[in-house]
């Protein structure tokens, strides 16, 4: 496990540390996704596996959050934009046209603020902690990094009211975590279908999570679906993703309360398919 974890973390460390140079000269959409989703798991690392680590270690956690914040904002309105792009909506085609070039503008803003971030000492800062980082990271002995990951959601595992959209809401950044953590493991089967189920349940919560913040956007630029026929749209997808985000959760709880191995991996449903049949 050692090795693996080894190995694991220098790669996620190595990438982040490319994305950022990439980052500060030139942020293409591209760079900023992955710098995002890179950063995020070396905080997690530093969050799950080396909590008490030195102080260098907690600034570094600290810088890349909040720069993760930052791409996360552009990467969300990419995301807001392609939607709007493939929805057909003839009714709504202006309404749709005028949300595009407001998410455009935003994006624009909000790329210049992730330049600004990047100054040159904020980067050589980065790049540095990065770089010791790799070189000081061990697994401390005794650690079993699946039971450290199961570990990390047995607070939401356990609760038994009916999924609501605060519940989904710290599935969608709990679950991230502990399957990052279960991806340095090892690559047995059972770590395997842990890790399935966790990016299956991300990749749906992350979809509702999509449309309902395209949904709200709508709703503060447009107003009520009366008003509407874009928000009305968008307010029917955004109830549909939620209930297939509610039943997927529900069956991953229940195949996570389970004995290892003794459930099968949730299958994903055909998004375009409801999409369309919530628009219709």
């Amino acid at each position: 496990m050692q090795d693996n974890f080894r190995q694991s973390t220098r790669a996620t460390i190595g990438r982040t540390e490319r994305c950022l140079a990439s980052l500060a000269s030139q942020p293409s959409a591209p760079v900023i996704h992955k710098f995002r989703t890179q950063s995020r798991r070396v905080e997690t690392i530093l969050r799950e596996i080396s909590k008490d680590g030195p102080r260098y270690q907690q600034k570094l956690s600290k810088q890349l959050c909040k720069l993760r914040k930052k791409t996360g904002r552009v990467r969300d309105l990419d995301v807001q934009v392609t939607m709007l792009r493939n929805l057909k909506i003839p009714q709504a085609a202006k309404s749709k046209s005028r949300l595009i070039r407001d998410l455009l503008d935003e994006r624009l803003q909000r790329e210049k603020q992730v330049s600004q971030s990047l100054d040159k000492k904020t980067v050589r800062d980065l790049r540095k902690r990065l770089k010791r980082l790799k070189t000081d990271l061990q697994l401390s002995p005794g650690i079993d990094l699946l039971s450290t990951a199961k570990r990390i959601l047995d607070d939401l595992v356990q609760v038994n009211s009916a999924p609501d959209e605060r519940m989904l809401h710290r599935y969608r950044v709990v679950g991230k975590r502990a399957r990052y953590v279960a991806e340095m493991s090892s690559d047995e089967p059972n770590v395997r279908e842990f890790v399935g189920q966790l990016k299956n349940l991300q990749d749906i919560l992350g979809e509702w999570h999509d449309w309902l913040q395209l949904t709200e956007r709508a709703k503060r630029t447009f107003g009520s679906a009366e008003k509407s026929p874009l928000f009305a749209a968008l307010q029917n997808i955004t109830r549909t993703k939620f209930h297939q985000a509610v039943n997927i959760l529900n069956e991953t709880r229940n195949s996570l309360q389970q004995a290892p191995g003794s459930a099968p991996v949730p299958r994903k449903p055909q998004a375009s398919v409801q999409a369309k049949a919530a628009v219709a």
